[in-house]
């Protein structure tokens, strides 16, 4: 996960936080109840024309309603009440304001929930809003030393639920700042806690799956990281993330499996599997995965596996051309050029099958169309779109298809014939196994 989706991800967490452990009720027509809906209105009613000073002002109104009130309210109402108003200030970004308040709350009772989310919240400030991971972790180690020691081993979904997000956080900014195996430790120990797993939220264990199973990978402890990785599957897969997102995470897991030895029918399954889920999805990631399968299925030396091929490549770049032409905009020159080389290569590889008369004929009309533009103008270099888990082999033998149907025929001063290139040197056959 990239720092900046990271620190999204958490900011966006925090902003959910809700004190059901720091909530309380003073009375409908007091000064500090008036005062919260004057700002309540104030906000929604006039949300356009209100300034940033003026929501600033009519929280400070709040917080000295709040404080001249607090002989009349027990220890947990004002903690609750001082919570609510540092979220304010944060909401509003007046940071500075925010992280004293939690700073009081933290010193008034330090073994506490209050004192807990104080710290954690300060941390996020620091971490997410003024993007200083370093000097965020001080905090949030108090706030995650101060829920284990609340941990008593009984199920506390306030606690628990904080703690989760505590941890998560904490391991992310370890991680960020190259700290792996200190993030490693917290995020097993989100893992591994019933009670915390429990009252996680799905985006916090999946975040701690994933990285844990990052860290396992890199560290060459590939049996530990596989786990992780069939755990995070199912998340993923029923998850609500963005299609992007979700199939991304799970082509990283379909990459690790690659790596761990299990035979290449058990690796075509499972992409087939995430393919009939994901397949609908206009998304560019789907033409990765379908790419994979379309590679796998020619490059097969199983004649069933095999003539799943052109039915796999014609839906493809069936797809390409849809996403191409509904989405030219929004793609980046990158993606487009990756799409061309999808494209072009599922196309060549169509070329080496027996298909019916009218396919046959529409794919003679495309090559005829390649090699007349080529003829035209200066020739393009080929470019296969080949994941480095494939052998080397795979991006010879297209290059060879590209010579063998487009390059051979173009006119002899314009030379067609390209400079073989090789796949990246550590590229491994999933067809084979290591």
């Amino acid at each position: 996960m990239n720092y900046f989706f990271t620190v999204c991800f958490f900011l966006l967490s925090s902003l959910m936080t809700v004190t059901s452990f720091a909530q309380s009720d003073v009375g409908s027509a007091n000064p500090l109840n008036l005062a919260k809906q004057a700002f309540n209105n104030a906000t929604t009613d006039a949300l356009s024309r209100i300034s940033n000073i003026q929501r600033i002002s009519l929280i400070q109104q709040i917080e000295q309603e709040l404080r001249s009130s607090a002989a009349d309210l027990t220890e947990e109402e004002y903690l609750s009440e001082m919570t609510n108003l540092a979220d304010l200030y944060w909401q509003n970004r007046a940071y500075e304001m925010a992280t004293k308040r939690y700073q009081e709350i933290a010193q008034r009772k330090p073994e506490s929930l209050y004192a807990a989310n104080a710290y954690m919240m300060s941390g996020a400030i620091v971490y997410g809003n003024q993007m200083q991971p370093e000097k965020a972790i001080p905090n949030l180690t108090k706030s995650v030393s101060i829920l284990k020691r609340l941990n008593d081993g009984q199920a506390s979904f306030d606690r628990d639920e904080l703690t989760a997000r505590a941890v998560s956080m904490l391991g992310d900014v370890y991680l960020v700042t190259g700290r792996k195996s200190e993030a490693l430790k917290e995020y097993e120990y989100l893992l591994n806690n019933e009670n915390v797993l429990a009252a996680a939220e799905e985006s916090v264990i999946i975040n701690a799956n994933i990285e844990s199973a990052r860290i396992l990978s890199a560290e060459g402890n590939d049996d530990q990281a596989i786990e992780r990785y069939k755990t995070l599957e199912p998340l993923v897969r029923d998850s609500n993330l963005p299609a992007n997102i979700r199939i991304g995470l799970s082509l990283e897991s379909w990459d690790a499996h690659s790596r761990s030895g299990i035979t290449k029918d058990e690796l075509i399954f499972h992409l087939e599997e995430l393919w009939m889920g994901e397949r609908e999805h206009d998304a560019f990631p789907v033409l990765q995965l379908g790419n994979n399968l379309s590679l796998l299925y020619f490059f097969s030396e199983d004649p069933k596996q095999r003539e799943k091929f052109p039915s796999m490549a014609q839906e493809l770049t069936g797809k390409i051309d849809k996403i191409r032409d509904s989405q030219t905009a929004k793609l980046s020159e990158k993606e487009r050029q990756t799409m061309r080389s999808m494209f072009q290569q599922n196309k060549l590889m169509l070329a080496e099958f027996k298909l019916d008369r009218k396919d046959r004929h529409d794919l003679q009309v495309w090559l005829q169309k390649q090699i007349a533009e080529q003829q035209e103008t200066k020739p393009t270099r080929f470019q296969p779109f080949v994941p480095t888990r494939f052998p080397k082999r795979v991006v010879v033998q297209l290059l060879l298809l590209h010579d063998k149907h487009i390059g051979r025929h173009l006119a002899a001063g314009k030379q067609g014939v390209e400079e073989k290139r090789e796949a990246p040197a550590d590229a491994v056959s999933v067809l084979d196994g290591r």
